[in-house]
């Protein structure tokens, strides 16, 4: 096997990050009944990707609350 190490490193440090992004949306699907959609405003517009939706379940609390929800992802707010 002719892989370097930082191959192995990178191959582990993208498994992790998948792992956390697939066990975020599992425990979102917990929390709400469903799995994550894009936050939308009232006439169903998306304002923001399901990303954002899945912060909370990635520790990423206070970023999530940074957003302002009922703004569109590129307002001059988010």
């Amino acid at each position: 096997d002719d892989r370097k190490p930082a191959d192995a490193a990178t191959r582990r440090w993208v498994s992790n990050n998948l792992k956390q992004i697939l066990l975020a949306i599992h425990n979102y699907h917990s929390a709400h009944n469903r799995f994550p959609g894009d936050i939308t405003d009232g006439d169903g517009k998306p304002l923001l990707s399901w990303r954002v939706a899945i912060l909370p379940y990635i520790e990423e609390d206070r970023l999530y609350k940074s957003f302002k929800l009922d703004e569109p992802w590129d307002s001059e707010t988010n």
